[in-house]
């Protein structure tokens, strides 16, 4: 299929067409199954044309997050001009899973406020645990414990060097020197 070029013509289309709201991402997805060459920043400004000229409506559907009545062209939902209602749009809105809008909802389904709640509770369990572990463990005996263990680190590495230097010098393997000092190579 050859590809087509890009107009607002083909865009419009694409809105009609669908005979309901529609999103950016399904407008690209469209043209792309167009073999329509376009890119997004053309696709943005052809709808900023088209609600101009009254070919298309656009409405935000999260007032909320965008105070200003500016369209956010990137989030905004589209459909043919006069063919929906704003309260239409909103109710479809409702129905709608969150994670399509990308927006950051919780996956819970709880309201912000008992989710605050939990969050708090789990806060305050966690803060428990912390206290807990306080009174059990002694941090100067759990540094002296990590100073004790970089030191044995440190000596473990010297020797395994000379066991190397040593293998070097016989002209054979580390593992057949640790062989000979009856050691596993794992020791």
């Amino acid at each position: 299929m050859a590809s087509a070029d890009f107009s607002a013509d083909s865009v419009e289309e694409i809105v009609v067409e669908a005979d309901r709201p529609i999103e950016l991402a399904e407008i690209s997805n469209a043209l792309k199954q167009k073999s329509v060459r376009f890119e997004e920043l053309d696709v943005v400004q052809a709808l900023k044309y088209l609600v101009e000229k009254e070919k298309i409506s656009a409405v935000n559907l999260h007032e909320k997050e965008n105070s200003s009545s500016e369209i956010n062209w990137a989030t905004a939902i589209y459909y043919p001009f006069e063919s929906l209602s704003i309260v239409s749009i909103k109710a479809l809105n409702e129905s709608r899973t969150p994670s399509r809008l990308g927006r950051s909802v919780p996956r819970s389904g709880l309201a912000p406020s008992e989710r605050v709640a939990k969050l708090q509770s789990r806060l305050s369990e966690l803060q428990e645990d912390i206290a807990k572990l306080s009174e059990t463990y002694d941090e100067t005996e759990l540094q002296k414990q990590i100073d004790t263990l970089h030191e044995y680190n440190e000596i473990k590495d010297v020797g395994q060097m000379l066991f190397g230097k040593l293998a070097e010098v016989k002209g054979t393997t580390t593992s057949a020197v640790y062989s000979e000092f009856e050691l596993d190579l794992d020791d």
